[in-house]
């Protein structure tokens, strides 16, 4: 295996640099005796590992051949891990560290608190804008998709081979309503849906995180790895996230001259870390045991990381969580869809994010949420990836150039089959929203593992759907549900 990163020179009409890993491997043409080498059975993938912000390339360079695709899959395709605008190599966004270290409540529940909330989100964006120049205002997925395009094209592919994951499947939604007929074997994996307004949004998420912790708490009472065994752990988690909530817990590991995550946990900070750990099943030990600290009073394994230093190399992976808010920010998760199906699809639409929550509604329609939210989820109190989104997207200072909407179903229909793979316990990509992408899909072919954690490219019966529709472009029966 070799890899290769190649550095696209800046477009005419831009100053930024488009950067992707090739993962470049032998590819064996199975058809003959000899088993001579033959190139022309080798093709290009793309790859997306979702975030928004995650640094493909970064995940290129850490991980072992087999932990980026299954070995049939590298046999026959070169792996490709573009970093997409903003992210990692590719111009990634500089903000100030000062301020996104601020540590202000997502969870507000008064008009005082939104107020400081936007405060702080207007001058992380002002920061952001003025560190990262132009290209701050063009972050958003739809742009990002016609980069696609442009990578494409400099490998010389006449369709687009893709495999997304998480937002990665957004990513590549827009890219194959955009050039239906260059999409070549598409799977997206743990589905984001772009269409639903703020409150089905937030409620959706916020029900299938509660759903599988709910799981996770079920694995607790039957296995012997858990560190909680034969323990009443839903009433500990409760009162520990009270407890973190009105005093926050100390995190003793993080202290030093030049720590890196912070010193102490709160209710919030808690709930969002639990959420990433229940992203795979194996590390729900780990997730146990970093519970059973927090309740002895060391809340280490749940503390935030810091970016004192991080992020504003363009190489560092603290990037991501700047390029995260701009990419949400930019494709409007802090604003109400419009209406008319495939409006912004050859368009540019500049509308501005709220930029003060007193004169409107949007600070008591963002507390309204969070309160409906709390109600529906005892356990995790509604906290979630999109609600980070939704309330620091308030005040955000850049133009929503790719407002949430219905897919154009129509360009779609000339797309060929485009195979849709979900969790239906998913902690942060819902199954209702691969349902909801489905439906506005009308080639995708849809497949459920009746399973928990976040995708399912991990091995067992539905990866296997998965390589085999890349590799042999064999579709799946629509609607099947597989146990691993």
């Amino acid at each position: 295996m070799s890899t290769t990163v190649v550095n696209h020179p800046p477009c005419a009409t831009s100053s930024f640099l488009f950067n992707e890993a090739i993962v470049r491997l032998p590819c064996i043409d199975n058809s003959t005796t000899q088993g001579d080498n033959d190139t022309s059975k080798c093709g290009n993938l793309i790859l997306n590992f979702g975030g928004p912000g995650v640094s493909t390339m970064a995940i290129f360079a850490k991980t072992e051949p087999d932990g980026l695709a299954s070995a049939i899959v590298r046999q026959r395709y070169n792996l490709v891990g573009p970093d997409i605008r903003g992210v990692g190599e590719s111009s990634g966004i500089k903000c100030d560290n000062e301020i996104f270290n601020k540590r202000v409540s997502i969870n507000v529940s008064t008009q005082a608190e939104v107020d400081e909330l936007v405060a702080r989100n207007k001058a992380m964006g002002e920061s952001c804008a003025r560190m990262t120049g132009p290209l701050f205002n063009y972050l958003d997925t739809a742009s990002a998709a016609r980069d696609l395009d442009e990578i494409r094209q400099a490998l010389g592919d006449d369709k687009l081979n893709y495999l997304g994951i998480s937002y990665g499947t957004l990513l590549g939604a827009q890219y194959a309503e955009l050039f239906p007929d260059r999409v070549g074997k598409m799977v997206l994996d743990g589905n984001v849906e772009h269409s639903q307004n703020s409150m089905d949004l937030l409620i959706t998420e916020v029900q299938t995180l509660e759903d599988t912790f709910n799981v996770f708490l079920g694995w607790c009472n039957t296995s012997s790895t858990c560190a909680f065994h034969n323990q009443n752990l839903p009433s500990i988690f409760d009162k520990l996230v009270d407890e973190a909530s009105s005093k926050p817990i100390p995190a003793p590991g993080c202290h030093g001259p030049t720590p890196k995550c912070r010193p102490d946990v709160t209710g919030v900070e808690l709930v969002s870390s639990v959420q990433g750990m229940l992203t795979s099943t194996r590390s729900w030990p780990k997730l146990s045991h970093a519970l059973r600290e927090a309740t002895d009073g060391n809340a280490t394994l749940f503390s935030e990381k810091l970016l004192y230093n991080g992020g504003n190399n363009s190489a560092d992976p603290a990037n991501f969580p700047m390029a995260f808010l701009a990419i949400a920010c930019a494709d409007g998760w802090g604003q109400e869809p419009i209406s008319s199906v495939g409006e912004s699809l050859n368009t540019t639409t500049t509308t501005t994010t709220t930029t003060t929550a007193s004169s409107n509604r949007a600070a008591s329609n963002l507390i309204a949420r969070i309160m409906a939210a709390r109600a529906l989820a005892p356990h995790t109190r509604g906290i979630t990836e999109g609600l980070d989104a939704q309330a620091s997207c308030l005040g955000w200072p850049s133009p929503v150039r790719n407002p949430r909407r219905m897919l154009d179903a129509e360009r779609l229909k000339m797309a060929p089959p485009v195979l849709l793979v979900n969790a239906l316990h998913d902690p942060s990509t819902s199954v209702v929203w691969a349902v909801g992408l489905r439906a506005q899909m009308p080639n995708a072919v849809s497949v459920f593992r009746d399973g928990a954690g976040h995708g399912s490219y991990i091995g067992g019966e539905t990866q296997r759907v998965e390589d085999e529709f890349l590799v042999e472009g064999r579709v799946p029966g629509d609607m099947t549900h597989y146990p691993s």
